[in-house]
Order: structure tokens, then sequence, then C-alpha cells
């Protein structure tokens, strides 16, 4: 097969807690499934997409046309469940937690010879999804930089949290959507992590512009504080 490379906005979505007893049986939960997979499914969104894929308690889509149209469908998805779980006790409400990202990813030949997607534009989407809590609708730094370059409106409602760790111990940066009826403005879980680069010289983190001296910097070798090699650099010279 050959290998197909795809620049795609991927929308990556599962439901929080499914496997959660206390929430209710498996059939109860397999209803809860259904019912998402019917909104999102019957959003007028979607007939934009290009790769849908399964992931067993979610769905990852991919829209190769526009930045905007996985957020879209966030927004879309949110407004349906709030009005679906209105009024309904816990057990019964569907929670779901959101990822997007901008990136590429490669058709590859799976188990049975069928094709099938994956790549970093996936990965990360499903990476920084796993990140958020119940209603967290997630966005990679490329992703949201661009909607809010798009729109006023998408920069009123997109949020930088900051630098978050996520699999593997990559730290990046995240932004998170929310407004009315749409997204979770509790941001109190995201630790902000630094992102400590080498590029031939040390990030001293806190260190304001008036306190960059001789003296200062020795005194914070000498801690051997903050004074972390990147994560990206590690990864490269293991590469080469």
């Amino acid at each position: 097969m050959k290998n197909t490379e795809l620049f795609v906005h991927v929308f990556f979505v599962d439901m929080v807690s499914l496997s959660d007893r206390s929430l209710g049986s498996t059939e109860t939960q397999s209803k809860k499934l259904e019912t998402m997979f019917r909104y999102i499914t019957n959003s007028k969104i979607l007939k934009n997409s290009t790769i849908t894929s399964h992931t067993g308690d979610g769905v990852a889509i991919c829209f190769t046309e526009n930045p905007r149209l996985p957020l879209e469908l966030s927004i879309d998805l949110h407004k349906k469940l709030n009005r679906f779980n209105k009024n309904k006790p816990k057990k019964e409400k569907i929670l779901v937690r959101i990822g997007i990202n901008s990136g590429l990813i490669s058709k590859t030949r799976g188990v049975k010879g069928q094709g099938n997607y994956w790549g970093r534009g996936l990965i990360h989407a499903q990476r920084i999804m796993s990140a958020g809590d119940a209603s967290h609708i997630l966005l990679s730094a490329n992703t949201a930089q661009e909607l809010i370059e798009i729109s006023d409106e998408y920069k009123q409602n997109i949020h930088y949290i900051g630098n978050i760790e996520i699999k593997h111990e990559e730290i990046i940066p995240v932004y998170s959507a929310y407004g009315e009826c749409f997204g979770n403005n509790d941001n109190s879980k995201f630790t902000e992590k630094p992102i400590q680069e080498e590029s031939g010289r040390v990030i001293f983190e806190g260190l304001k512009k008036d306190e960059i001296n001789p003296k200062k910097l020795l005194e914070l070798l000498k801690q051997n504080k903050q004074t972390k090699l990147s994560l990206s650099s590690k990864r490269k010279r293991k590469k080469n």
C-alpha cells in the first residue's frame, strides 16, 4: 500500500468514566455511547469529514478543508448533550471530553489488510483529549492560534491554559475552548509545566529581564536548578 500523508484537522472525543460500574451497567453505558454517536452522526458539520475512526469509547474524525470544523462539531455536540443531560440524575448523564489538533496522518495497512490512518495529527489530538476532564474542549497551540486569527468570537472563547504534560512526559502548550452552553471553564487541574530548551543555552524559568546578570546566573547554576535539557533535544540525540 502506498504511504499517503494528509494534513488534517482532528476532532477526538471519548466518554468520561465509561468503565465506571457505579454509573450503570454495560448495557446502560452502551446506550449512552449510541446516543453520543447518533448526535455526532446526525450533525450537519459531519458531512465535511473525510475520515472517521471508532475508538471503542469514542471516535476520531478528520477534516481536510477547514480548521473551524472540529471546534464547530464540539460545540454542536456539547449543546445537544446539555439538553440531553438537563434534569437527569448523574448516572444517566453523558459526559465527554474532546481534543482538537491539526497535523499529518498516514494511511497504513490494518491487521486484516484494510486501510487505516494514524500519525501525530491523531496521536496528539488523543493525548490532549486524555488530559481533560468532563466537558473540556482542549486544543493544540497550532490549531488554537489559527482559529484565534480567523475570528473575534474564537478569540473570546479560546483560552490559553499553559504548558501541560501529556503521555511520555512530553510537554506542550494547550488551549481550552468554552463559552455559553459549551466547554469547561475549570482549568484548576492543569498545573503548568515549563518548556525547557537546550539549543546551546539554558532557560532560567521565572527570571526577570532586570535579573539577568552574571552574579544571578552563577547563583542559579550553582544551585543546579532550572537547568534541565529539553525532552525534545533528548529525543533528537537518540535518533542521531
